[in-house]
């Protein structure tokens, strides 16, 4: 699916979740923020890891970092 960031009746940004997603900043330009699990992957990311900035989900990220969900 595709998404709109609109600021004042005007449209910023579009494209699919996980392509907004990928511009933290952009976005809270905008007054809005990433899911947490998308802002720790950027964290990582700036800490040097070489990990995608388009998770979305919990399941995505342990994917990615090849840990294992609780039971």
């Amino acid at each position: 699916g595709r998404a709109l960031i609109l600021d004042e009746g005007r449209i910023v940004a579009q494209g699919t979740p996980r392509q907004l997603f990928q511009d933290p900043a952009r976005l809270a330009a905008h007054g809005l923020e990433v899911p947490q699990v998308t802002a720790l992957m950027h964290r990582l990311r700036s800490m040097g890891l070489s990990v995608p900035g388009d998770v979305l989900s919990v399941q995505e990220a342990l994917a990615v970092l090849g840990g294992q969900p609780d039971a």
